[in-house]
């Protein structure tokens, strides 16, 4: 009887550990969502320069305030196209600001 407490206990703490796990990377990803991806969006779409680059800098401030500027997205094989410091790199460009 004890050994299967013990496993329904085990259970139930993975299972919770889970839900949390879960819950953290969704409102991550929300806010990366509205404080960055949304903005990178509204930039692309912009009619005018100026909107353009106000979206832009939003979008850059969020990244460099995160400490988004360098390294891979992945933890054991790293591609090219996962590669954080071209995009930021890429973005600065875009946005006429030269990196030293």
């Amino acid at each position: 009887m004890k050994q299967n407490f013990s496993a329904v206990f085990i259970g139930l703490i993975l299972v919770v550990l889970a839900a949390f796990m879960t819950t953290v990377i969704a409102i991550r990803k929300i806010d990366a969502k509205q404080g960055c991806f949304g903005h990178l969006e509204l930039a692309a779409n912009a009619n005018t320069v100026e909107l353009a680059e106000k979206e832009l800098g939003t979008a850059i401030n969020y990244i460099e305030a995160r400490g988004w500027t360098s390294g891979y997205t992945s933890v054991i094989y790293r591609t090219e196209d996962e590669n954080v410091g071209f995009w930021y790199n890429n973005l600065k460009n875009a946005r006429g600001i030269t990196i030293p």
